[in-house]
C-alpha cells in the first residue's frame, strides 16, 4: 500500500473469530430479503418501471424451455434471468422487482461470506464493508432519479446487479489475504460479471489488473482465479452452447452503440460530481503524501517500478475510478461508484494512524466521497417508503404477477383519461410521430405513463379474449409490437422466437438481428400493435415488422389495439 497507509498494514491484521458481526449482518440480509419477498405485494411505480417486465418475460420463457441468446435476444448476459426464474419458483407470488433485486443474493451472499471468513483485516473494517453491501443489496433504488417522484426503480436493475458484483470483487481484493481463496473469489466474481453485463466484466477486469500489477495477486491466486473463471464458462458452453452466441451478441451491440463517448462522459460527470470531485481531490492529496515513492517509482527503470507504482493508494484509487467511469457511462440508472468503498475503507477505518492536519484532510475527503455514495440512495428509499401508505393499488387482475404496483389516485385517473384522449386522437399523434416527436420529451419517465401502459395491457388482454370468443379463434402464439411484450406470459400463450428482451431499435437492438426478429414474428398466430399512444419507438418497431404485417388480416379489436391475424 501507499506510504500514507503503509503502517496500517501491520496494525490492520486478521482477528480470527471476531467476524461474527459481519456474518450476522449477511444472515440478517438474507432473512430480510426472505421476509420482504413473502410479505410485500406492491411497490410504488416509477420511472421506466416497465424494464422489470422483461425480466419476468425472460424467466417465463426459460421456464418454458427456451434458451437465452438462442431463442430470444439479450443485450446483457443470461445470468440475471436464470436467477430470477429460480427465485420465482420459491416465491411464485413475489413482487417482480424484489424478485429481480434479491435474486442476485444467490450469487453475492456466498461470495461475500467467503470474503468475510477469509478476511485478513480488522473486524471493524470488515463490518464497515459488509454493512453498505447489505443496504445496497436490499434497496431497489438507483442513486439518481429522472423525475422527482417518490418510487422504486424498475429500470437499471442489471446495472445495480453488476455494481454489487463489482463491490464483492473490490471487497475481496481489499480484505482477503489468503491467495487461493482470493483467486477463487475473484474468478467466480469475474465469471458472474461476464454472464451478467459485459461492461461490468470489463471494469472488473480493470480492478483485477490493477491488483495484479500491485502485487496483490500472485501466481497461485492468478491460477486459482483462471480456473474459477474458466470452469463456469466451459460448463455453460457445453451445457447450453450460449457463450459463443453471447459473445456474438456483444460484438453486434458494440457496432450498434459505438459513438457518443463525450456526451455520455459529460452526463455522468454532471450526475456524479458530488462523488467524483472529492474523489479527485482525495487522489491528489494521497499523491502528495506519497510523492516520495511516486517519484522513486517513476524514475526506476521498467519493469522494476511496476509494483511500486501500482501499489500506491493514489494510483489504485485513480485507476479504479477511471474503470468505474467507463462502466457507469454506459448505464441508465445504477448505484454508481459504490464499489469504491472497500478501497476507501482502508483509509478511513485505521485513519487514527495519520498524524496532524493530514489526518483531518484525508478522513474528511474519504468521508465526503463515501457519504455521497450512500446518502442519495438512502434519501430516495426513505421517500418511497414514506408515501407507500398513501398509494392505492391498480387492481388489474388480468396482469397476474405484474399486478404488483401502487400509485397516487390522481396519477391513475390521469392515466385513464390519457388513454381515452390518445384513442380519440390517433391521427394527430400519427402526424406528430411523422415529424419525429413523441407526446412528451420525457414520455416514459413519468408514473402516469407507466400506469397507462399497464392499464392498456389489461384492456388489450380483455380485447383479445373477447375477440377470440366472438370469432371462435384461439391464438396459440402472440407477439406485441412494443419495447416489452408481456402478453404471451400473461395469457399463457407462446411468444415469438428471437424476440429481444427490451426492444429499442435506436439503442439496444442491432440492425443485424432484424431478420431474425421478423422470422419469429412471421410464425405467431396474432401480432398486436398498441396505438395509445403512437410514439417514436413503437413506430420504429412497426417499421421493422412491416414486411410481416403486409400479408395479414388487420382487425381493430379495441380503440387502442390493432390485431394482425395470420392467414
Amino acid at each position: 500500500m501507499a506510504e500514507v497507509v503503509r503502517d496500517f498494514r501491520t496494525s490492520d491484521k486478521s482477528m480470527p473469530g471476531t467476524n461474527f458481526a459481519a456474518v450476522t449482518v449477511l444472515c440478517v440480509t438474507a432473512a430480510i430479503a426472505s421476509v420482504l419477498l413473502t410479505l410485500v405485494r406492491e411497490l410504488p411505480i416509477g420511472t421506466y418501471y416497465w424494464d422489470i417486465y422483461f425480466f419476468a418475460d425472460a424467466a417465463h420463457r426459460i421456464r418454458g424451455g427456451e434458451v437465452p441468446h438462442q431463442d430470444f435476444f439479450l443485450s446483457v448476459g443470461a445470468l440475471p434471468y436464470y436467477l430470477y426464474e429460480l427465485l420465482w419458483r420459491v416465491w411464485p407470488d413475489g413482487q417482480p422487482l424484489l424478485l429481480g433485486q434479491y435474486s442476485l443474493l444467490i450469487v453475492t451472499l456466498p461470495l461475500m461470506l467467503a470474503v468475510v471468513l477469509s478476511a485478513g483485516v480488522s473486524a471493524g473494517r470488515v463490518v464497515a464493508v459488509v454493512l453498505p453491501f447489505a443496504f445496497f443489496s436490499l434497496a431497489p433504488i438507483n442513486s439518481n432519479e429522472f423525475v422527482s417522484v417518490p418510487s422504486v426503480d424498475g429500470y437499471g436493475l442489471y446495472n445495480r446487479q453488476a455494481g454489487l458484483l463489482l463491490y464483492v470483487l473490490a471487497s475481496a481484493l481489499a480484505l482477503v489475504r489468503r491467495h487461493l481463496v482470493l483467486g477463487t473469489i475473484v474468478g467466480l466474481s469475474a465469471a458472474a460479471l461476464f454472464f451478467l453485463k459485459i461492461t461490468g466484466f470489463v471494469a472488473g477486469a480493470g480492478f483485477v489488473g490493477v491488483a495484479v500489477l500491485a502485487g496483490r495477486l500472485g501466481p497461485k491466486a492468478i491460477a486459482a482465479g483462471l480456473v474459477a473463471f474458466l470452469v463456469p464458462l466451459a460448463l455453460v458452453e457445453l451445457g447450453l452452447g450460449i457463450v459463443s452466441l453471447y459473445i456474438a451478441d456483444v460484438l453486434a451491440m458494440l457496432s450498434h452503440n459505438s459513438g457518443g463517448f463525450i456526451g455520455r462522459f459529460l452526463r455522468l460527470v454532471s450526475h456524479e460530481l458530488d462523488v467524483l470531485a472529492p474523489a479527485a481531490v482525495l487522489c491528489g492529496a494521497l499523491a502528495y503524501l506519497e510523492r516520495g515513492r511516486l517519484v522513486a517509482a517513476l524514475t526506476t527503470p521498467f519493469p522494476e517500478n511496476v509494483t511500486g507504482l501500482f501499489s500506491l493508494t493514489s494510483v489504485q484509487l485513480a485507476l479504479m475510478t477511471g474503470f468505474a467511469i467507463l462502466f457507469e457511462m454506459q448505464n441508465t440508472g445504477s448505484q454508481e461508484f459504490i464499489y469504491l468503498w472497500p478501497l476507501l475503507s482502508g483509509l478511513l477505518i485505521p485513519g487514527h494512524q495519520l498524524e496532524g492536519r493530514w489526518r483531518v484532510v484525508i478522513i474528511t475527503l474519504v468521508a465526503v466521497t463515501a457519504l455521497s455514495l450512500i446518502t442519495k440512495t438512502v434519501h430516495r428509499l426513505g421517500r418511497a417508503l414514506a408515501i407507500m401508505p398513501t398509494q392505492i393499488s391498480l387492481d388489474l387482475p388480468e396482469l397476474g404477477i405484474l399486478n404488483s404496483v401502487s400509485a397516487r389516485d390522481d396519477y391513475i385517473r390521469r392515466a385513464e383519461k390519457l388513454r381515452a384522449h390518445f384513442a380519440d386522437n390517433v391521427n394527430g399523434y400519427r402526424t406528430l410521430i411523422s415529424e419525429g416527436e413523441d407526446p412528451s420529451f420525457l414520455y416514459y419517465t413519468t408514473p402516469d405513463t407507466q400506469i397507462l401502459y399497464l392499464i392498456d395491457v389489461a384492456e388489450g388482454i380483455k380485447a383479445i379474449r373477447h375477440h377470440e370468443e366472438a370469432t371462435g379463434n384461439h391464438y396459440a402464439s402472440l407477439a406485441g409490437l412494443d419495447y416489452v411484450d408481456p402478453l404471451p406470459m400473461l395469457m399463457g400463450r407462446q411468444g415469438a422466437k428471437a424476440m429481444p428482451m427490451g426492444l429499442d431499435p435506436t439503442r439496444g437492438y442491432p440492425a443485424a438481428r432484424h431478420d431474425d426478429y421478423r422470422a419469429g414474428l412471421a410464425q405467431v398466430d396474432a401480432i398486436l400493435e398498441p396505438i395509445c399512444p403512437l410514439v417514436d419507438q413503437r413506430a420504429a418497431i412497426r417499421a421493422i415488422a412491416e414486411p410481416v404485417l403486409e400479408g395479414r388480416r388487420k382487425v381493430q379489436i379495441d380503440p387502442c389495439w390493432v390485431l394482425y391475424e395470420k392467414p
